[in-house]
């Protein structure tokens, strides 16, 4: 479960103090789960849970599916998204894109697999490419 929430993390771009204080558990601790030291505890994992609501808990807890039980996937489960609230009124369109400015375009070599959109709510949404 140390290397799932190590990836988590990096997903996330989170370090493991920013997480702590996200989760409201001590730093020490979740420096000894990171470390191998110690395991997390069943508290630990439901704040954790708590905090971060698009986690899947199976991947976290058996390493099963995918990091995040959210997605825009097609193919994907619909009772996925029985949990997701969409009003569709707050969704606004453009006839042009905007592209915020800390973010840079693919690399014309590369081929894009996903498009993750990260909201102050805490939600997402991911776009992938037909």
């Amino acid at each position: 479960m140390k290397d799932r929430i190590l990836h988590f993390l990096a997903l996330e771009n989170l370090t493991p103090t920013r997480f702590a204080d996200l989760i409201g558990v001590q730093r020490s601790g979740v420096s000894h789960i990171l470390a191998g030291r110690n395991k997390p505890s069943f508290d630990f994992i439901e704040k954790m849970l708590l905090a971060f609501p698009h986690l899947n808990a199976e991947w976290l807890l058996l390493g099963k599916g995918e990091a995040y039980k959210y997605t825009t996937d097609s193919s994907a489960p619909p009772s996925l998204f029985d949990e997701q609230e969409i009003d569709k009124k707050d969704v606004e369109f453009s006839a042009e894109p905007q592209q915020p400015k800390s973010v840079q375009a693919p690399k014309a070599d590369k081929e894009v697999e996903s498009i993750t959109v990260f909201y102050a709510d805490k939600t997402f949404s991911v776009y992938r490419p037909e």
